[in-house]
């Protein structure tokens, strides 16, 4: 980026030098001077404004955190953290007018987050009186002089606003973090700052002076400044379209990779966001950028219209399953400082979640809702393995400090994708003839304190299925541009499966491995949607015919990419619920029959070192083939285990 122009020699009916050498080499002035001038403080203003008059998001200020900072009126004073609804009883200012902004930031390394302004027990009377400046830390003291400048009196920033070594206010305001962002009037987002004692305001980008003559026009004489800003690292994934300067700002930071950032990020209906080479202002419609570029948001920046669409009621229990699978999905790769906060870092989400959809929460098990585990699908999520067999079970067995049980997702540390979608291939809703193959399942989490989203100290499921026990079975490595891999017995076929950990040879032999049907469709009703919707083109066989088709990925198949046009259709019909029967070309007489062979969709199971306990090692799908299907399973007895 060029910045910081000066010139001299003749430059005639120009008001400037350094307009001129920026005219003549056509550099963008625009993102020249202070973030915080009044040019660009007045740019913010105004699309702040402009967002809260016409963007229907949640009213800021409907609700309020249990402290904030005040900042004061005028600036003169100093800042000092306030019991928000005991000085509103006291009328130190009137409820109405409390509109706060939220910072989300990063902490850095334990050497710095140990040494920034925090509150703790024998801190908080002192910081009741007074928080002096001079103790924050930078990134704390840009957010104020953003605030002062906004005009905006109070402040939220967590190391401030919880007491950090009060275990119980910790757990009691981590929980409430979704609904601080959700309600700020405006988030301040530093992805320019690596950690706590580095400022936004200033980059601090490595700059040269490149002394400059105009070959063309003599009498053009300065030099400009090139700033370096790192974009390389973080260009090479962004496709050409996608390189906005929002975009390249956030790609070349670490901020939006942390896990603690996520829901800050999703759920703020407004962010400023302060990047290593200009400010943004992002909400769910428009991201409007200092140099005045005016996009459309990223469908993926915020979940504040997915939220919108939640709460009108009008999803069934499938589609809840897959808006919050793609939500845990993205944010279960993230970075985290400590493994123990994979469930704490959502839980502020996860109880928004709750309350658009609708759900209690003691119905929110581990990552998981009992709904969506009691109808089968639940289970079946799905992710690249990354080490060996061996590695997997070692993890297992010495687990000291738990965080999640082998049959939900946040067990690791990496992304996953929802194992049963409930879409067609046209990308419509629809509900095929699916049947529950367990007769029991209860699920028990004990919670590790008074926060009912976050850590945990054990979860089990304790069912009454049909096992099958396999000796010895052949991995094929059918699809050989993904980790799905073809399942025999001897020379039978009988499932496709993923895997959690990695298969690395075609024709390996796996021991001791053990499927659990959790539902089962009619035959050819449901086009691979378990692992073949990371398989990008399966080779199905269709019913009644020898010929292979392709079925295309269904990645577009998302909760996000359908939502708009599945709330179109019923909020426009007269019942508000569209037509989602089932499509599946058979009869509804033959899916009730008990013994009719039908495709399944289960679980692989391997032998914990506990009798009658199994940890969950991955997911397959049977097709009702000669050697596959709900037959595999016809002549196994129902019995009780658990699953740890």
């Amino acid at each position: 980026m060029v910045r910081n122009h000066q010139a001299k020699g003749r430059v005639p009916q120009c008001s400037s030098c350094a307009e001129v050498v920026a005219s003549w080499l056509g550099i963008d002035e625009s993102t020249r001077g202070e973030p915080l001038s009044g040019q660009n403080v007045a740019l913010v203003e105004k699309h702040l404004q402009y967002c809260l008059a016409n963007h229907a998001v949640y009213r800021a200020g409907s609700f309020l955190p249990k402290r904030l900072i005040d900042l004061g009126r005028d600036g003169a004073t100093h800042p000092r953290l306030v019991l928000t609804h005991q000085e509103i009883e006291n009328q130190a200012f009137p409820a109405e007018t409390v509109l706060y902004a939220a910072l989300s930031y990063c902490w850095g390394p334990p050497a710095d987050a140990v040494t920034q302004l925090k509150t703790e027990v024998h801190t908080l009377d002192s910081r009741l009186q007074e928080i002096p400046e001079a103790e924050m830390s930078a990134v704390m003291r840009d957010a104020v002089a953003v605030c002062r400048a906004l005009k905006i009196r109070f402040l939220w920033i967590d190391s401030v606003c919880i007491v950090q070594d009060d275990r119980s206010d910790w757990e009691a305001e981590s929980q409430q973090m979704g609904s601080i962002y959700r309600h700020s009037l405006l988030t301040i987002c530093a992805p320019a700052s690596h950690s706590c004692h580095q400022g936004f305001l200033d980059s601090g980008n490595d700059k040269i002076d490149v002394p400059f003559q105009s070959r063309i026009e003599t009498s053009i004489v300065g030099s400009y400044t090139i700033e370096g800003q790192g974009l390389e690292s973080g260009m090479s994934m962004l496709h050409p379209n996608n390189r906005s300067p929002y975009n390249i700002d956030i790609r070349v930071s670490s901020w939006a990779t942390r896990g603690w950032v996520f829901q800050e990020r999703k759920l703020s209906p407004r962010k400023i966001v302060f990047g290593r080479s200009m400010f943004h202002l992002v909400c769910a419609h428009e991201c409007i950028s200092q140099n005045g570029l005016v996009l459309r948001s990223p469908v993926t920046e915020t979940l504040v219209r997915v939220f919108q669409a939640l709460e009108l009621g009008i999803f069934n229990d499938e589609e809840v399953h897959m808006a919050w699978a793609e939500i845990a999905s993205e944010y279960a790769g993230l970075t985290l400082g400590q493994p123990l906060d994979r469930l704490p870092a959502i839980s502020g989400l996860a109880k928004v979640f709750a309350e658009s959809v609708g759900l209690s929460e003691d119905l929110y098990v581990a990552g998981l809702w009992k709904p969506h585990l009691l109808k089968g699908y639940g289970l079946l999520w799905q992710r690249e393995a990354v080490c060996s067999r061996q590695e997997l079970l070692n993890q297992f067995r010495r687990a000291q400090n738990f965080i999640a049980p082998t049959w939900t997702w946040a067990n690791q540390a990496k992304s996953f994708k929802p194992g049963y979608l409930h879409y067609d291939l046209t990308g419509s809703p629809t509900r095929i003839h699916s049947r529950a193959e367990f007769r029991k399942m209860d699920i028990q989490t004990a919670r590790a304190g008074l926060n009912a989203f976050g850590s945990i100290t054990s979860g089990t499921i304790r069912m009454t299925g049909r096992l099958k026990t396999y000796a010895s079975l052949r991995m094929s490595n059918q699809y050989s541009s993904t980790h799905a891999r073809r399942v025999f017995e001897g020379g039978n076929r009988i499932a496709d499966c993923v895997l959690d950990w990695v298969v690395h040879r075609d024709g390996e032999e796996q021991g001791g491995l053990l499927l659990l049907p959790l539902l089962s469709t009619c035959p050819g009703a449901a086009p691979g949607l378990l692992i073949y919707d990371e398989l990008k083109g399966y080779d199905m066989l269709v019913q009644g015919d020898n010929d292979r088709q392709v079925v295309p990925s269904s990645d577009p198949y998302t909760f996000s990419a359908t939502m708009d046009i599945t709330v179109l259709r019923r909020i426009t019909t007269d019942s508000g619920q569209e037509d989602i029967e089932s499509i599946c070309r058979c009869s509804t007489a033959y899916a009730d029959q008990e013994e009719a062979d039908r495709d399944v969709f289960g679980i692989v199971l391997y032998p914990s070192d506990t009798s009658g306990q199994y940890w969950r090692v991955g997911v397959f799908f049977s097709e009702a083939l000669e050697t596959g299907g709900l037959a595999l399973f016809r002549d196994m007895p129902y019995q009780e285990f658990d699953i740890v």
